[in-house]
């Protein structure tokens, strides 16, 4: 194909951002894949990697992982911490010293992402405290709350498919910046042009980087289990992390909270895959009923990657507006949304069951 028929394929704007990448040297690491999109006369990936910049939004960033101007890849990371950098400037020396808590979930390039992220604030004269592996999202929220940072950065996608990840960050309270601080940094982000970095251990080294780990799980497990509003704790649970972040703040806190809570065993193991037998809808309620069947327990519940959303299923008919439906069994599943502007992490969340015989029963959890 001639180059004249080639650019006749794609719009004006993927044109100049796949030109770009082709020939810039920090996008150099994708080269190949775009390379291959190319030699496969593949149009429509093309168009839709490089027709646009990837949105920048409120609470930051994300998409589906890849080579280009809207997907997430090294590149859109660093800009979206650049991006934060120059917000935090604003605030003077005060707020870099503070610093930015970083973590991270279980999905793809999420290790690379928040290093690199540490790596970008470290560079711009920013502290930064890394958490040791992957957490839930509401810990980190609580980290900025309790290390009494300026701000957290989650890599994380939220409820998206496993292709994708993102760059979630929180301000000072631990929540979303509002107007109209929101629109400065998406405008910043929108503008870097070059990324400012700092060698990982040497950052390490001058005390930008600090790791942290248990001490803040220890305090934010102590913080939520005050949440509690009953002292009854005859409930047998099972529950499933749905290979995310689970077992780094729902289970410790069931288990110190003193439940009996059984572990869905295949759903377990944080996967950045994310096997899609095992996300399959009536797998998860299936592993869930057939673990309470065989304990003859009551309730169990599942939680997506971030833990910011869970399931949970019961016997009985719910007096819940959120219930997704009645099963065969007499149990139900009812989905609960505990991020963004209407819960933060710590929040209380009654849910009211009514089983049969009209026996009321109460379970509440806090993320």
């Amino acid at each position: 194909m001639s180059e004249e028929e080639f650019t006749k394929k794609l719009s004006k704007e993927a044109l100049e951002s796949l030109n770009l990448w082709l020939n810039s040297k920090e996008r150099e690491l994708y080269k190949e894949e775009i390379n291959t999109l190319i030699s496969e006369n593949n149009f429509a990936e093309l168009e839709d990697r490089f027709y646009k910049h990837i949105e920048v939004g409120t609470g930051g960033i994300r998409g589906q992982l890849g080579a280009g101007s809207n997907r997430i890849n090294l590149r859109i990371i660093g800009e979206a911490a650049q991006g934060l950098s120059q917000f935090i400037e604003d605030f003077g020396q005060v707020a870099k010293e503070k610093g930015v808590v970083v973590g991270h979930e279980a999905r793809k390039m999420s290790i690379e992402f928040a290093e690199l992220c540490c790596r970008v604030f470290a560079a711009n004269g920013i502290k930064t405290y890394l958490f040791d592996s992957l957490r839930s999202t509401p810990e980190i929220s609580f980290a900025v709350r309790h290390l009494g940072t300026i701000a957290g950065v989650q890599l994380t996608a939220s409820h998206n498919p496993r292709t994708d990840n993102g760059f979630k960050f929180y301000w000072s309270d631990g929540g979303q910046v509002v107007p109209p601080a929101d629109l400065k940094f998406m405008e910043l982000v929108k503008k870097v042009t070059e990324i400012k970095t700092m060698n990982f251990e040497s950052a390490c080294t001058q005390g930008l980087v600090t790791m942290i780990g248990t001490e803040v799980d220890k305090a934010y497990i102590d913080a939520i289990k005050q949440l509690t509003l009953v002292k009854n704790r005859s409930a047998k649970i099972v529950f499933s992390p749905i290979h995310g972040a689970g077992s780094t703040n729902v289970l410790p806190v069931l288990k110190e909270s003193g439940f009996d809570v059984t572990v869905v065993p295949e759903q377990e193991k944080p996967d950045e895959n994310f096997p899609r037998r095992a996300l399959q809808h009536g797998r998860i309620v299936g592993g869930l009923r057939k673990r309470r069947q065989n304990r003859r327990i009551g309730p169990g519940f599942a939680a997506k990657s971030t833990y910011e959303y869970f399931g949970l299923v019961c016997h009985g008919r719910s007096r819940l507006p959120v219930s997704r439906g009645q099963s065969p069994w007499g149990e139900f599943v009812a989905q609960l949304h505990l991020c963004g502007t209407d819960h933060r992490a710590g929040d209380r969340i009654l849910v009211q069951v009514s089983p049969a015989r009209k026996r009321r029963r109460s379970a509440v959890f806090a993320l």
